[in-house]
């Protein structure tokens, strides 16, 4: 069972690691993959782009694949590109990463802000689809949708207790 799990979990790797490489912009890159690391940043420029961000980390980091960091990043990265498309610029979202032994709590929340009145119907991507094959290839759980004071919110949890 160890190693049919090991086999499985390298071919899962494989696989997301071809469809970021089929779904990039610049597929020709062989630069690095973000991770955790590169938060600070991506926080930061999205701050340049005039978008509000309060961005908070709760509890100790434990040891992470760099599968799992960069689902984390692109999570974290899909939602602030949607808040910045969707609920406009004058928004304000709030980033939460909560990590703890056995998993990693990723919450973005926007508060739906001034959404742009140019935005076409057919305007629709891969972002939250993405997001839900990247999560659920670690066993975990994405939620998404619209909340009460008129914001959306996404929240992604990914198990990382038996990681080595």
């Amino acid at each position: 069972m160890t190693m049919v799990r090991e086999t499985s979990s390298g071919a899962l790797t494989e696989m997301r690691s071809m469809l970021g490489f089929l779904r990039s912009e610049d597929s020709g890159s062989s630069a690095p993959q973000p991770g955790i690391d590169q938060l600070d940043e991506l926080v930061e420029h999205t701050r340049n782009t005039g978008l509000s961000v309060d961005f908070r980390t709760a509890g100790q980091r434990p040891r992470l694949s760099t599968g799992v960091e960069l689902t984390v990043y692109r999570v974290i990265q899909e939602a602030l590109t949607n808040t910045r498309k969707h609920a406009g610029q004058d928004s304000n979202a709030v980033v939460e990463l909560t990590f703890d032994r056995s998993s990693v709590d990723v919450q973005v929340v926007d508060d739906g802000g001034s959404p742009p009145t140019d935005q076409s119907s057919d305007s629709r991507g891969h972002g939250l689809t993405g997001m839900r094959e990247r999560i659920s290839a670690y066993g975990g759980t994405l939620e998404t949708g619209h909340i009460a004071t008129g914001g959306f919110r996404v929240r992604a949890w990914i198990p990382v207790g038996d990681q080595r």
